[in-house]
């Protein structure tokens, strides 16, 4: 546990609680380069899990670069509005590791982002081993996030409805030398439902968004701009003097729409 390590040599464990904190820049040898937790732990309120790494200084292959979690059910971990970006593993599961070989406690993840985390092995964000892990309402930094997401030896990763990017122009249309704004959204599921998003959406307040790339026109915007509140940004998409196809990318974390 490169920045805390918590600990239960049997199941049943009383609650650690861990609120609104910054758990970053730790590094472990072993697994778990920020947190390696083997008790009933809850995290919460915005806390932002970035830039640990498991297996460092020559560790070897180790797991778990944001979290390793190992722990015997009825111990669960569950975590909501917390922020994993950036973490690395040697090892497999570079935010979170979770689970073991004989059957690892369950996890509950919602309403939070894991982004921009590496592992050398499998799971840049999560890899799962045998556990049940319940991660629906996140954002994945990709609107594919089952290519981030690692399941093995019967691990189960339920990560649908997820929080999806999208990217529309208003109008859709329009003629030379004319506008349209351009929006980029994150308050709606892959479904197209924002109903149990809304209200929740603060990992992603004030997140980067990148309006780049345009074809048969200009974007006068400084960027990068920022989502706001209701997980919205937009800009303005100048159309050049030639008629064409004109279109434009916008840009947050490893998804480009």
């Amino acid at each position: 546990g490169g920045g805390i390590r918590v600990f239960s040599n049997v199941s049943g464990s009383r609650q650690t609680v861990i609120h609104g904190s910054t758990i970053s820049g730790n590094q472990a040898s072993g697994p778990g380069g920020g947190i390696w937790n083997s008790a009933n732990l809850l995290i919460d309120q915005s806390t932002v899990i970035s830039g640990n790494a498991a297996g460092a200084n020559g560790g070897g292959t180790q797991d778990g670069g944001g979290i390793f979690h190992n722990s015997v059910s009825p111990d669960s971990m569950s975590l909501s509005k917390v922020t994993i970006t950036g973490n690395t593993a040697t090892g497999n599961g570079g935010g979170i590791f979770s689970g073991n070989l004989t059957g690892g406690g369950p996890a509950t993840i919602s309403f939070s982002r894991m982004a921009g985390n590496t592992a050398t092995g499998t799971g840049n964000n999560v890899n799962n081993v045998n556990s049940a892990i319940t991660a629906t309402n996140n954002w994945w930094g990709t609107n594919s996030p089952a290519t981030t997401i690692n399941n093995a030896s019967g691990g189960t990763t339920t990560f649908d409805p997820f929080i999806q990017l999208t990217h529309t122009a208003s109008p859709a249309t329009i003629r030379i030398n004319q506008s349209t704004t351009l929006t980029a959204d994150m308050s709606k599921d892959n479904h197209g439902v924002g109903t149990a998003l809304a209200g929740n959406l603060d990992v992603l307040n004030g997140l980067p968004v990148t309006f780049n790339n345009p074809v048969d026109g200009s974007i006068p915007n400084a960027q990068p701009e920022a989502l706001n509140a209701g997980a919205q940004a937009t800009a303005t998409f100048n159309a050049g003097g030639s008629p064409g196809g004109g279109k434009a990318d916008a840009t947050v974390d490893q998804a480009t729409v």
